[in-house]
């Protein structure tokens, strides 16, 4: 992908032109907590969009015959980049037909599926659904020491929300435990603090679950030892 203007081009975000062309796709379960990893040789089916001259989508699939299923959401302005899993067909700027009504940039992703349904994505604040994943990691203190993660506390998450917290340690650094799950401690507006028993390993990843706006956590930990 590159960036064109007046006097030059450059390239940008190679990273994920990288990941589209690196033959390996990869999804999480957020059902069973799992991470798969398929390996390919053959070419990704992948479509792009730029929307509301703000949003690159980048909508890609395993298979180069059947419909796409995940798009990778670069924000231009913000530089910051997420990802929707969505089974579609082809990513758009969707735009009022009513002159009066000025086009909001967050409120114009659309996505187009195989029957003719068209979903958009809402980022407002006052949304409660609850299958959203953000996951963090890995943390850990060094190589050679093991760490047990104690609490976590996390802004911003309204009381009323439906939101859990997941504590996936590694003993090796790179294979995953069973993820544990964080007991409730407080709850707060615009504030929650979980705890762990038996969350140790090398590192520990945390992975956010449900309806939240975060916007910081902070995480405690203790030394445990030699692996």
């Amino acid at each position: 992908m590159q960036q064109v203007a007046h006097a030059n081009c450059n390239t940008i975000l190679p990273a994920v032109t990288d990941f589209i062309a690196g033959n390996v796709f990869e999804d999480y379960d957020a059902f069973t907590n799992t991470f798969t990893q398929t390996k390919f040789d053959w070419t990704m089916r992948k479509k792009l969009a730029v929307v509301a001259d703000r949003y690159v989508i980048l909508s890609y699939g395993l298979s180069p015959t059947a419909d796409m299923t995940h798009a990778i959401v670069i924000d231009l302005t913000q530089t910051r980049m997420g990802k929707l899993k969505l089974t579609h067909t082809s990513c758009f700027e969707l735009r009022s037909l009513n002159s009066s009504v000025t086009e909001i940039p967050r409120d114009s992703i659309a996505f187009l599926q195989r029957d003719g349904t068209v979903k958009v994505v809402d980022f407002s604040l006052l949304e409660t659904g609850d299958d959203a994943v953000l996951i963090l990691g890995k943390y850990q203190y060094v190589r050679q020491k093991m760490i047990e993660l104690n609490c976590l506390e996390v802004e911003t998450v309204e009381t009323t929300d439906l939101f859990t917290v997941l504590a996936m340690p590694s003993l090796n650094g790179k294979t995953f435990l069973e993820p544990v799950t964080g007991y409730p401690m407080e709850a707060d507006e615009g504030y929650r603090k979980f705890t762990w028993d038996g969350a140790i390993g090398t590192n520990v990843s945390w992975i956010f679950k449900g309806t939240f706006n975060i916007n910081s956590a902070i995480g405690w930990f203790s030394l445990v030892g030699n692996p």
